[in-house]
């Protein structure tokens, strides 16, 4: 039992059934709100020891119930996350990027808003992680940045050796080759030595808006 002003914890119950909490709260007359999990002991309880009291979830129970029903909900689509054939890929021309640049600006400040809200009322970043289902480090430069803005002006970075071939990659763009592993094969016959995934990664950037795909 915790006091939920203070934060100290108040007494230890020898278990979880629905009459020992009745009772402990009849011996401690008072109480107005019942911070509580869903467990049906405890709820049992508190409508029997403290029948005038209103009970709520705390948010660690907020965020844990978020946390799985999403997860419930990713595992029944899972087939939805399968990859496109890749001719497919390769067929798709250059889609607008002022419409695109648009959505993820203002994707961009939601979730700047969501992830600010929620430290400041002291869920830690690992909780936070699981509740947006993000990864630990883009909570983090989410925090980092004091207003969404800055996140926006960010470009995306590679390497040097990628930058020799700009010309030509920007070249097959404009062609219609949008598939990163068929212009990592081809880049590697330029004398190419990085990774599939650099491309990748700059092709997402001409994608949705953070850089324009000129050589």
């Amino acid at each position: 039992m915790v006091d939920m002003r203070t934060g100290r914890p108040v007494d230890l119950l020898p278990d979880r059934h629905a009459d020992t909490f009745a009772d402990w709260l009849r011996a401690h007359p008072g109480a107005q709100v019942i911070c509580r999990d869903r467990a049906s002991g405890y709820a049992e309880g508190g409508r029997l020891g403290a029948p005038d009291a209103i009970h709520v979830a705390d948010r660690f129970h907020l965020l844990q119930n978020l946390t799985q029903a999403v997860d419930r909900v990713v595992r029944a689509h899972r087939v939805c996350l399968k990859d496109r054939p890749e001719a497919e890929a390769v067929a798709q021309p250059r889609p607008s990027t002022d419409g695109e640049q648009g959505h993820r600006a203002e994707v961009t400040r939601q979730r700047h808003a969501e992830i600010h809200t929620l430290h400041a009322t002291g869920v830690g970043t690992t909780a936070i992680s699981r509740a947006l289902n993000l990864d630990g480090k883009t909570v983090r430069r989410y925090l980092r940045a004091a207003t969404a803005d800055e996140l926006l002006t960010e470009t995306a970075p590679r390497t040097r050796d990628l930058d020799k071939h700009a010309a030509y990659i920007a070249e097959r763009w404009k062609q219609g080759c949008t598939n990163a592993v068929r212009l990592t094969d081809e880049l590697r016959e330029r004398g190419y030595h990085g990774s599939a995934r650099t491309v990748r990664r700059l092709l997402q950037t001409w994608r949705d808006g953070t850089i324009k795909p000129t050589p």
